[in-house]
């Protein structure tokens, strides 16, 4: 997998470069599967959730502990979604910090991916309705 976060030819991490794995998806569920997975390589964890209440969207991996980090990921009044990972031992700063930065890179596209899908259910809402009418107009 194309991995910003992973080592290459035995340079450091660079945990501000955006993962390069989200920038080849568009669809919702891949894209957030494709950053639990970069997740993995930024910091431990025993369980990651996403949840997008508008699209329906729920991503759950792991078992759930008692400590947690929680996000809330908004951009320009559009709810974008939560994400939830959780573990045994507290997160510390700079753990927090590499999970930001990489929720960061990720809004451009996770505001892509769920305009994507708002799009994608109203156009099947839309199609509903004509049909609804067509179906009307014959009897």
């Amino acid at each position: 997998m194309n991995n910003a976060y992973a080592l290459e030819k035995g340079k450091p991490r660079n945990h501000a470069q955006p993962p390069a794995a989200i920038h080849t998806t568009l669809p919702l569920d891949e894209l957030i599967e494709l950053f639990e997975n970069e997740m993995r390589d930024v910091i431990r964890y025993d369980s990651f959730e996403y949840r997008n209440a508008h699209t329906g969207a729920h991503v759950f991996h792991g078992t759930q502990r008692p400590h947690q980090c929680h996000y809330r990921i908004n951009v320009a009044r559009m709810d974008l979604g939560q994400m939830t990972l959780s573990r045994q031992t507290p997160f510390n700063p700079t753990e927090l910090q590499r999970v930001e930065t990489a929720l960061a890179a990720l809004i451009m596209h996770l505001s892509n991916a769920v305009s994507y899908q708002k799009g994608l259910s109203e156009a099947a809402l839309e199609a509903l309705r004509v049909d609804a009418a067509w179906q009307a107009s014959r009897n």
